[in-house]
Formats: structure tokens, C-alpha cells, sequence
């Protein structure tokens, strides 16, 4: 046993302090049932700013299961038995099978009626709340309810996980029911994926950025047709949002949801506010993944969609209460907030999202670990991967779990068929119109010939060039040229057309080593 002290930790990332840009602003969407009580914080505004885990909690959302329904397990007293006797009630955990003593009753010689048994046997039990985590209540006649510990919500609904032994030769007997009526918590999900944004930003480890609009909504009717609540969170953050996380589990995923998300994105396109787009669907019932749809064919290019999930930790935990996929939507849009918009997710040093238990067991979004494919693995994982969906993975050589790819919902020859090339042209397209906006409306001037002056396409040429050399200097493009045709008649059209050409930053997608024996180098 340690000598009594006092220890102080020193914590990073509290305070919300800012990284320089705003490449990193992001926003996450979280659907909840319809009818169901939102986190205090957004009863009245359903969008917040989030500038670290804190900020949430203040909110009201804390991870500690607060809107959680207990499952119940109604007892009865059938023979209160001899002074004496004794009866054990242990639960034991259905995935762990770690056992927790529950209550050891003795039978005393006061207890007389079936209700004084229930009555001793639930002090019993309360008696060591704060070790187990279990309660109970006395009903009528010789009824009692046992309630477990918080976070299992619909885990535990109908099994095996209550037993009572007696002593020998006990004559005490209890009716014994298993738990039912759990359902889990959606504020619990909601925490898991802010905090996993901000942890794999690094704000949790000190990094100073993180910058989250968090939205909270009822799902409606219209909700998987539109999901209009995108656009209405982008109008709250004045278009400052690059990238936003949807977790909406209330229905089946299809891909008509991503379609009418792309209707969203490019809608927003249009209003010089372009966002990128992870998408969370529930696939809980998805039995086999080889039937999931191909994404390719939906030319959703601003929609991504997650597939993977934690299989041994907290996310598996709150697979299993809730009943409906968790996902990962959160780690992977902290995954793009950390990016820089030429970034893939698929670098390895840069994107490593295993923590010391988070992602250790990798899972798919229905629950099945990825260990239960055995040696059929690798060839599920290149199916999905085939058909465009975002999940982690192992990497022979390498510790840790890693995305597959940063793909979108789109074919594979297409020039926005990654997160990061519609990052960095989104950025382009903000960056030039910022740049350039001050000038609409300003004057022309033009050479005899009626083309445009070299005064003035040398100006405006400058103005798009300033901003494109800092995306050049911070390797967000390789290069970039900006044409303006002095020839065009913008005396009669009104309208000034200037092109801009760039040259990617490279990712490597795909490395290959030759590698062999030879008689002599050469």
C-alpha cells in the first residue's frame, strides 16, 4: 500500500486553445430518436461550439450514461427457508464471464414474511452499490428489483447473466429473472465521437486545435430524404465548417442517404461554403458485408462513409447497449480535421488512430470482428475497399490500426474520388474568391485593340497567384498557373473568366519493391 499523498496532474488540452488556420474547422451531426430528450445543452440552441471534451460535458454530455434505461430483473421470494440459510447472487458478465457477487443473504431469525427476505436482501445489495455498481427496490409481497450497473442499457436484455446459489441444504427459495427492457445511451455515443474528433486531433495530448460545431437533432420524417440539418449547421458557423461528421443509426444505412447528403453538399457548393462529408448509418443488421452496395456508382463526391468500429473497447461497449452500430465516424473526422487538405488518411507515420485499448480489436460497423473472417479477411477487406467505404486495419510491420483510404462515394477515375482532393480544391476555390472578392465590381481597363490591359490581367492574375503560392509553400499543390485570356469581350459579356490550373500533391497510394538476387550490382 502507497503512504498517503496528495498528487497533482498537470492536464493538456482544456483550455481550447487555437492552432493558426482553420483548415480544421469542423462540425458533427448527431440524429437522435424521434421524440427522444436532447442533452440539456441543446434543448434550447441544437448547435454548440465545442473548443475541447470540456466544453461537451458542460453541455451536459459526460459519457456517464445519464439517459440510459436500466434493464430490470423482477425476483420473488418463493420459500423464505430456516435461519441460516443462505442464498449468492452473482451476475456474470456475458462477454468477459468475470463474476460480480451481487448480494449474500442470511437468512435471520427476524426475517418472517417473503417481504422481510426482499426486504434484507435488497439492503443487501445497496449495501454494496459502490463496489458493484448494482441497486434494487422492494416490490409487493416478496418482489424485488434488481438494477445493474450503468453502460450495459440492452447488453444484457433476456440473458443468462443473473445466478443464485443456495447453501446446503437451504430450503430458502428464489424465483429468479433475468434482466430485460435495457436500452442504451445515445449521449454516451455522442461523447465517444466528439471525444475520438478531439483525441485524434491531439487536443486530448496538448495539440492546440479543435474547433467543433456540435449539432443535436430529432429525427423527422423527412430526415433521410434531406437531412437538411447539414445545411442549417453550416449557416450557424457562417460557413466555416470544412468537414462534418452524420451519425444518424435511427434506420438501416442505404445508399439513398448518402445521395441526399450529396444534395446538401453540393447545394452548399454552390453557396461558397463547400464541406466534406463522413457518414455514419447504422449496418447492425447487415449480416453479410459482401452485400453491402458499391459506392462507386452514386457520384457523391463531397460523401464518405465509415464501415469499420471498435471491437474490444469502448466502442464495442456501446455497440453492444445500444443495439445499432457506433462506428467511427468521430475518429475519422478528427482523423480529416488533423489532415492538411492534400493529406490522405491512408499515411501510416501520420495516421496511426490506436490508442492504448481504443481500435487494439478492430471490428466492421455490424458488430463482427474482423478476426472472425479468418483467412477470408483480406479478401473482405479489398471488397469493401473495392466498393469505396472508410474502416481501419492492420498493418503487418507496423503497430497500430490504419484507414483503409480517404475514399468518397464516387468512382475511382474520378478527380474527386479521395477526402483530399476535394479538401484542397475546396480550399483552392474559398482562398481565390477571398482573394478576389474585393475586386467584383471594380474597373476594367483595356488596350486600343479592345483587350484587356496588361495593368489589369497582370492584377487580377496576382490576386489569385498570392493566395495559390501558400498553398504551394505549405505543399497543399505542386503547382499552379493562373490564365486570363486578354482577348475576351468582357466589354460585351460583363463577365471577367479567369483559369486557374494546378498540379496535385501526390499520395502514395501504392508502393512496389522489386527486390532479388543479381550476379553483380550494377
Amino acid at each position: 500500500m502507497a503512504l498517503p499523498s496528495v498528487t497533482i496532474n498537470r492536464l493538456s488540452g482544456g483550455i481550447g486553445r487555437q492552432e493558426a488556420g482553420v483548415d480544421y474547422y469542423s462540425g458533427y451531426l448527431h440524429y437522435f430518436p424521434t421524440g427522444y430528450t436532447l442533452p440539456s445543452g441543446f434543448t434550447t440552441n441544437a448547435i454548440n461550439i465545442c473548443n475541447s471534451i470540456t466544453d461537451l460535458e458542460a453541455l451536459g454530455v459526460n459519457g456517464l450514461s445519464a439517459d440510459e434505461t436500466k434493464a430490470t430483473a423482477i425476483q420473488t421470494v418463493a420459500v423464505i427457508g430456516s435461519t441460516g440459510d443462505t442464498a449468492t447472487i452473482k451476475y456474470t458478465d456475458p462477454i468477459t464471464l468475470l463474476p460480480t457477487i451481487v448480494a449474500v443473504y442470511t437468512k435471520s431469525v427476524t426475517d418472517t414474511t417473503a417481504l422481510l427476505v426482499a426486504t434484507s436482501i435488497v439492503a443487501n445489495i445497496n449495501a454494496s452499490t459502490y463496489l458493484t455498481g448494482f441497486t434494487a427496490t422492494v416490490g409487493a409481497g416478496g418482489a424485488f428489483t434488481i438494477l445493474p450497473k450503468l453502460g450495459l442499457g440492452a447488453s444484457i436484455n433476456s440473458l443468462s447473466t443473473l445466478s443464485i446459489a443456495y447453501s446446503t441444504a437451504a430450503t430458502l427459495s428464489i424465483t429468479l429473472a433475468q434482466f430485460t427492457g435495457g436500452l442504451g445511451s445515445q449521449f454516451d455515443v455522442l461523447y465517444y465521437h466528439v471525444k475520438e474528433a478531439f483525441r485524434v486531433q491531439g487536443i486530448l495530448n496538448g495539440k492546440p486545435q479543435g474547433q467543433i460545431w456540435v449539432g443535436c437533432y430529432n429525427v423527422s420524417a423527412t430526415t433521410y430524404a434531406n437531412f437538411s440539418e447539414v445545411s442549417t449547421m453550416q449557416s450557424f458557423a457562417i460557413g466555416q465548417i470544412k468537414q462534418i461528421g452524420v451519425y444518424a443509426n435511427t434506420a438501416t444505412f442505404a445508399t439513398t442517404h448518402v445521395t441526399a447528403l450529396q444534395v446538401q453538399a453540393t447545394s452548399l457548393q454552390g453557396l461558397n461554403t463547400p464541406l466534406s462529408i463522413i457518414y455514419q448509418g447504422d449496418f447492425s443488421t447487415v449480416t453479410n458485408l459482401t452485400t453491402l452496395s458499391n459506392l462507386a456508382t452514386l457520384a457523391s463526391k463531397n460523401v464518405s462513409v465509415c464501415v469499420g468500429q471498435d471491437g474490444g473497447n469502448v466502442g464495442a461497449k456501446l455497440y453492444r447497449a445500444l443495439g445499432k452500430s457506433i462506428g467511427m465516424v468521430g475518429t475519422t473526422l478528427g482523423g480529416v480535421a488533423l489532415a492538411k487538405v492534400s493529406d490522405s488518411l491512408t499515411w501510416r507515420d501520420k495516421f496511426n488512430v490506436q490508442d492504448t485499448l481504443e481500435y487494439v480489436t478492430l471490428a466492421f460497423a455490424n458488430g463482427a470482428l474482423q478476426s472472425a473472417s479468418g483467412s477470408g479477411l483480406n479478401g473482405l477487406l479489398t471488397q469493401i475497399d473495392l466498393y469505396r467505404y472508410i474502416f481501419l486495419m492492420p498493418e503487418i510491420g507496423l503497430n497500430g490500426s490504419f484507414f483503409n483510404a480517404d475514399h468518397t462515394a464516387s468512382l475511382l477515375s474520378s478527380s474527386y474520388a479521395y477526402i483530399a482532393d476535394n479538401r484542397t480544391i475546396d480550399k483552392e476555390a474559398r482562398g481565390i474568391r477571398s482573394s478576389i472578392i474585393g475586386s467584383l465590381g471594380s474597373p476594367l481597363t483595356y488596350n486600343p485593340d479592345g483587350t484587356l490591359s496588361a495593368d489589369t490581367v497582370d492584377y487580377f492574375a496576382g490576386l489569385c497567384d498570392s493566395f495559390l503560392a501558400t498553398m504551394i509553400a505549405n505543399n497543399e499543390i505542386s503547382a499552379s498557373k493562373t490564365i486570363i485570356n486578354p482577348a475576351q469581350n468582357v466589354q460585351a459579356t460583363g463577365t471577367l473568366v479567369i483559369s486557374v490550373q494546378n498540379i496535385q500533391t501526390g499520395v502514395a497510394r501504392n508502393i512496389v519493391i522489386n527486390i532479388g538476387y543479381v550476379a553483380a550490382i550494377s
